[in-house]
């Protein structure tokens, strides 16, 4: 057992990697240290050069500077280096520590085994012992990764004087050196560091004090060979686009660029355009005006032109434009030279319009945009009067490729491209398509509902694979965010989890993002002498009468009709404030004429002013028209309440201006559940609209409540509306877009499959042998098993690699035997193997049952276990095999499945895993219990032989994690072949077979003898594999390019 461990009684310990991640810490710091103050020298020179003329001395500075900055930016690659260094330390102390345990397993195993052994004289024990001798042979690795060499460091690229300029306006005159600066500062002439001293290699390495003492000092530690570690041993994660190194993606966000472009796309420009006086008749000059609405999105876009470090464009619909007189006129009649004219004045606001006939504009807008999508997303039935239109559907994807090209005439590599609301969703696709590697984020301002209605809308997955062409989605809240992953999950069958969505390899992060608005803008209007003219005018019109305020649009969902009843019941409740109770309600035009709704609401307003009001007062104020905003200013500032009642709301913004204009008065604010706010506001008194007497509580409390209480709910309110207004928001939200990127770019991915050197490495050899899994390899994955029959393409292509006698195949799947026979048995020369290694037969022979001697009394208990989850589980089936069975959730609710699967999981453990010799496999929307000494991986090391350097070339195709154990064993396997090469070659294969992703494959993999192990599913999945394929139909697709080079010949 010392083996095992690593421990030898006559070594001496070596240093521990925690010692290595330690010393590695404090370099980094160190080299922080030397960063900071190479910094602070570039600002004395900068503010000296400030202070000069141009001349020989200016000049001088000037070099200086630009040795200080060379000299910063080799320290900063210095220190990257030391952090993936660290991060590499720490991923191999998590493989050693789950070495370990596992070994103790083992060790368990072990002394069962020998006990079962007196019963049972047939086990083959002698397996446990392999796996534990090749335990011990990693931590043996393990072991020795301490003694592996540190890596140099890339000297950066040369620096110019543009570099310079960039690098000294980016430092600030506020950096934080403590109390005492640094004396060269001051100095006449800075004295200059020396450079890092260069290695043999041409690189750089931090210099130490005593050069001679650096030389013995011990390197740090590489850790290639602990990441081929990690991943022999626990499959460590690769991090995909949404999990876990967001922060750290945070940390190096001043690094991602020093400036970036941001293409900002809504349906509306924040502009209307109108003909200039100056050109009565075409070509027009034009006069640009800002457009009303959505003022919280555009004041977040617009803010993003005020960080030094960025730049927006707007890109968007500009509508109508207006003529002399004021009439509206479609844009399609205009000449080109008048069209270039508005480009040429919107340039001016760093916008770019979208020319859009005004046929499709309304097919688009007015048809499914506000007919459609508009209704489904707040909870609202279709209008029978007013179906779908099979036009409307053209004219939205017409809509998005004309966005999608007029983004892209302006997009460049490196750009974001921001994507707003529901008019655009198909845009996000349609864009990918055009640019792959774009930087993609796609942020929803309304509901997402639920899976259950969502999944009425005829278009759901056209919409649905929309928005999944982003990089990140946002949503309001996270409740909308969870509708959209379970529409995902049950329309598209996609896995997701809380932070994001596996799109076909794709990996969509998932964001929350309240909005805010532009609170200094509402501080700064508040106040302007027009608005406090208002308010004395509304003070003097309703003295002595507190005033409850709402503004709305004339819609279902802005729920003024529950408004009116509830405060009509407060009226009815409390006979008190009759009198002294006035409700101003405003409303304006909603998304579609509603005119049953305009005829309720009239009713109920007749009806309480009738029955609670006289001549001299009306108890309800309703105004059905636009209010300007001094007006609306005016009667947020001097409200006693502010009611909101609205049924679905994205995010009302109107509360969040109420907060802004009450810091007088410090009036309550009584808000629906239903809103987007109401998550956020929490000193809000949050109401239900649909209990009347609930609400007319609500008004009456609020109405009554304290001054001290007003002032405390306010208090938080406002600092919150203050802290997350709406450049907060759009900086978070491209920020995290960032920072999502750079997690993708910083994770370790697997290469495609390069086709040109698989079928020349396939020409080359003389012994080939090729390994495949059979579902979700040779055939895609289908919800029944039954149904995965193999495509013609692929059985001939399997028929012509078996008729060349260069060439041994063999299909190494999970199914049963009578399945394999039944679909693959006609094959000739093709061997089988089934039930993931329990059973195979070699080409013209019988089946040979590989645990012929095994106890197989565990499956009756494993059996009345799937049978208590299957019957409480509606969709769930049990497959019975011969020497495993399988629980299958695949037509199961997708997330009570993956509930139950978990449930089974821990009942499985402790009732039969913990007490008999087999093991849980997870796969794809099923639960296995098999023997465990039973996998593919030994499949493998039967079927390459004892002397595997036979073949020299070696194909392994799998999808899931029984697969893994195949790539797994042919890793060891290619280690030891190589390791027996001869001469430099054979050694320089050693050296470059360890490793991950592209360590494995670049170059070891195109040195015979040819190796590829092929993953199906996307770069980043968690895998031991050198290669990955997309999809299935690319793994036929490699097999026929093969079986075309065996006809060639």
């Amino acid at each position: 057992m010392n083996r095992i461990f690593g421990v030898s009684k006559n070594k001496t310990p070596k240093p521990t990697l925690n010692d290595a991640i330690t010393s590695t810490e404090g370099r980094m710091n160190s080299v922080e240290v030397k960063i900071k103050e190479l910094e602070a020298r570039l600002v004395g020179i900068r503010d000296r050069m400030q202070k000069m003329r141009d001349g020989p001395g200016k000049n001088l500075l000037k070099q200086q500077a630009l040795k200080v900055l060379q000299q910063k930016k080799q320290y900063e690659a210095q220190r990257d280096q030391l952090m993936q260094q660290s991060f590499n330390m720490e991923s191999a102390v998590f493989a050693m520590d789950n070495v370990k345990n596992t070994m103790s397993t083992m060790q368990a195993m072990q002394d069962a085994n020998k006990a079962m052994k007196k019963q049972y004289k047939n086990v083959d024990i002698d397996k446990i012992y392999d796996i534990q001798d090749e335990m011990a042979d990693l931590m043996d690795q393990a072991n020795e990764v301490q003694e592996l060499m540190g890596r140099s460091y890339n000297m950066p690229d040369d620096l110019d004087e543009d570099d310079l300029e960039a690098e000294l306006d980016a430092l600030g005159d506020d950096l934080n050196f403590g109390e005492e600066m640094p004396s060269y500062l001051n100095d006449a002439e800075p004295a200059m560091p020396e450079l890092l001293p260069e290695a043999p290699d041409g690189s750089f390495r931090q210099p130490t004090e005593n050069t001679a003492e650096s030389a013995r000092a011990e390197p740090a530690p590489n850790l290639d060979e602990a990441a081929d570690l990690s991943l022999k041993v626990v499959s460590l994660s690769r991090p995909s686009s949404f999990s876990g190194k967001i922060e750290d993606a945070h940390g190096k966000h001043k690094e991602f660029s020093a400036h970036v472009r941001i293409i900002a796309a809504s349906h509306f420009l924040p502009f209307s355009i109108a003909v200039s006086e100056e050109t009565p008749t075409e070509p027009y000059q034009w006069k640009v005006s800002r457009r009303s609405g959505h003022t919280a999105m555009y004041a977040g876009i617009r803010s993003l032109s005020d960080n030094p470090n960025a730049d927006c464009t707007h890109v968007g619909w500009i509508g109508n434009y207006k003529d002399l007189k004021g009439e509206e006129h479609s844009c399609d009649d205009l000449s080109h030279d008048s069209r270039s004219n508005i480009c040429n004045e919107l340039e001016k606001y760093d916008a770019v319009p979208v020319f859009v006939d005004e046929s499709t504009a309304n097919g688009h807008y007015e048809g499914y945009s506000k007919q459609i999508l508009w209704p489904l997303l707040h909870y609202m039935s279709w209008s029978d009067s007013n179906p779908m239109k099979p036009a409307w559907w053209d004219c939205y994807n017409k809509v998005s490729k004309t966005f999608a090209a007029a983004i892209s005439a302006i997009y460049k590599e490196g750009d974001i491209v921001w994507i707003h609301d529901y008019h655009l969703l198909l845009l996000p696709e349609m864009f990918r398509a055009l640019n792959p590697k774009a930087t993609i984020g796609l942020f929803l301002h309304s509901p997402f509902p639920s899976s259950e209605l969502f999944r009425s809308l005829p278009n759901r997955k056209e919409i649905l694979y929309g928005m999944l062409g982003s990089t990140s989605i946002g949503f309001q809240t996270y409740s909308y965010a969870r509708h959209f992953l379970s529409s995902c999950t049950r329309v598209l069958g996609l896995e997701s989890t809380p932070t994001g969505i596996d799109n076909m390899g794709n990996m969509v992060a998932i964001g929350v993002f309240p909005i805010g608005i532009d609170a200094r803008q509402v501080q700064e209007r508040r106040s302007l002498p027009a608005v406090q003219a208002k308010m004395k005018s509304l003070r003097e019109m309703f003295a002595n009468k507190r005033i409850i305020i709402g503004r709305d649009r004339l819609d279902e969902v802005a729920g003024i009709k529950q408004k009116l009843e509830a405060f009509e019941k407060f009226l009815e409740m409390y006979p008190e404030w009759q009198n002294n109770v006035v409700l101003i309600q405003v409303t304006q035009p909603g998304q579609t004429r509603q005119p049953k709704l305009e005829a309720k609401i009239s009713e109920l307003v007749t009806s309480i002013n009738s029955n609670y009001g006289s001549l001299e007062f009306m108890p309800v104020m309703y105004h059905h028209t636009f209010l300007n905003t001094d007006e609306y200013m005016a009667l947020l500032n001097i409200a006693d309440l502010c009611l909101i009642t609205v049924i679905r709301d994205g995010m009302n913004t109107g509360s969040l201006e109420y907060v802004v204009c009450q810091q007088d008065k410090h009036s309550p604010l009584l808000l629906s559940e239903f809103t987007g706010t109401a998550g956020s506001v929490s000193g809000a008194i949050q109401i239900n609209p649909w209990d009347y007497q609930g609400v007319a509580q609500a008004i009456d409390t609020a109405l009554r409540m304290s001054p001290e209480e007003k002032k405390v709910r306010y208090k938080e309110m406002y600092r919150h509306v203050m802290n997350h207004d709406a450049q907060y928001w759009a900086t978070t939200v491209i920020q995290d877009l960032r920072a999502t990127v750079l997690a993708g770019q910083s994770s370790s991915v697997t290469p495609k499959l390069d086709m040109a050197l698989f079928v020349k490495g396939f020409k080359a050899s003389k012994r080939r042998m090729i390994m495949l899994d059979y579902d979700g390899t040779l055939t895609p994955i289908t919800n029944i098993p039954a149904q995965a029959l193999p495509p013609p393409e692929m059985l001939e292509a399997l028929r012509v690699l078996c008729a060349d006698p260069r060439n041994f195949v063999s299909v190494i799947s999970g199914r049963d035997r009578a399945f394999l026979e039944l679909h693959l048995g006609d094959i000739e020369g093709l061997a089988l193997s089934g039930e993931h290694g329990s059973f195979i037969r070699y080409p013209g022979g019988e089946w040979i049952n590989l645990l012929a001697e095994m106890d197989m009394s565990w499956k009756d208990e494993v059996l009345s276990i799937f049978e208590f989850y299957t019957e409480r589980t509606v969709g769930a089936t049990i497959e019975a095999k011969e020497t495993s069975i399988t629980w299958h959730f695949r037509n199961a609710d997708p997330e009570y499945g993956e509930f139950q699967a978990k449930e089974c999981m821990n009942h499985l453990e402790n009732s039969v895993v913990s007490k008999r010799p087999v093991e849980i496999l997870v796969g794809k929307k099923c639960l296995e219990v098999r023997p465990i000494s039973v996998n593919k991986g030994e499949i493998v090391k039967r079927l390459m032989g004892a002397s595997p350097k036979q073949w020299d070339f070696v194909v392994c195709a799998g999808d899931d994690k029984t697969d893994e154990d195949m790539f797994r064993s042919l890793r060891t396997i290619k280690r030891s072949v190589a390791g027996n090469v001869g001469g430099e070659e054979g050694q320089h294969a050693v050296s470059t077979s360890v490793g991950t992703g592209t360590n494995w494959s670049s170059t070891s993999m195109r040195l015979p003898p040819y190796y590829f192990t092929i993953t199906v599913g996307p770069p980043d999945k968690r895998s031991a594999a050198a290669w990955h394929v997309s999809s299935s139909h690319d793994v036929v697709e490699a097999l026929m390019l093969l079986a075309a080079c065996d006809n060639a010949e």
